[in-house]
C-alpha cells in the first residue's frame, strides 16, 4: 500500500497527473478549443452536426446509438475529426489545450493533437 501511494504522489508531484482529473476525469476536446478566452458547447456541437454531412447514412446512425461500443465508432470519429476541427478554426475558435492534454492516452493519437500547430 505504502508503495502504491508512493507512485501517485511521484506522479502528482512530476506533472504526469493532475490532481484535479481524479475525481472527474480529463476535460473534454471542446474546453481546448477558445476564443477570447472562453469556449462554446453550442457551436462545437453545431460543428459536430454539420461534419455530419461528409458522412454517410449508416454512419451517423452508428453515431447516435450509444449502445455501440467506442472502439467500433473510433474511425467514424476520427474521419470527421478533420470538418469539426476546420468548422471550429473558421469561426475563430483556436485550439488551445492545457498543458499535457494531448499526452493522454486517449488523446495520443487523435486528428486535433496530431495536427494541434495548424489550429492555433
Amino acid at each position: 500500500m505504502k508503495f502504491i501511494v508512493f507512485i501517485v504522489y511521484t506522479l502528482i508531484l512530476s506533472g504526469c497527473i493532475e490532481l484535479r482529473h481524479f475525481p472527474v476525469g480529463v476535460p473534454g476536446e471542446v474546453k481546448q478549443w477558445e476564443k477570447d478566452h472562453k469556449y462554446s458547447y453550442h457551436i462545437f456541437n453545431s460543428c459536430s452536426e454539420s461534419s455530419n454531412n461528409n458522412l454517410t447514412n449508416e454512419e451517423v446512425i452508428l453515431l447516435k446509438d450509444h449502445n455501440i461500443p467506442y472502439g467500433r465508432i473510433k474511425s467514424i470519429i476520427e474521419k470527421r475529426a478533420p470538418y469539426v476541427a476546420n468548422c471550429m478554426y473558421e469561426k475563430g475558435y483556436r485550439f488551445n489545450p492545457e498543458l499535457g492534454w494531448c499526452s493522454y492516452s486517449d488523446n495520443k493519437n487523435t486528428y486535433i493533437c496530431k495536427n494541434a500547430s495548424k489550429y492555433e
